[in-house]
């Protein structure tokens, strides 16, 4: 599952690149256009996942500079791990505490 998710994490980080290079010098023919109309969705999703998920980073130590910059560029692929393991902490301090 690892592997699955860095080669996700690996393309978008590719994509990103191509939209700033494309920002900077626009790419023949569609292309193009293509690519600032997925970049512009993709970032509009990604504001959009920082609002409702913001307030659960926060509350898990996880809301500084480079894990909001990791929601803009990577989405659910970075604060869905983050959310799990820091569930599954809780979980375990949980169990430690009640005695099990």
């Amino acid at each position: 599952m690892f592997l699955v998710i860095a080669v996700m994490r690996s393309g978008l980080l590719a994509f990103w690149l191509l939209f700033i290079v494309n920002t900077l010098m626009p790419l023949p023919g569609n292309w193009g256009v293509g690519v600032m109309a997925v970049g512009s969705v993709i970032m509009a999703l990604h504001l959009a996942e920082l609002a409702v998920v913001y307030q659960r980073l926060a509350l898990i130590g996880r809301a500084g500079r480079r894990d909001v910059i990791g929601v803009l560029l990577f989405g659910v692929l970075h604060w869905r791990p983050l959310l799990r393991y820091s569930s599954g902490d809780q979980q375990q301090n949980n169990s430690t505490d009640n005695g099990g």
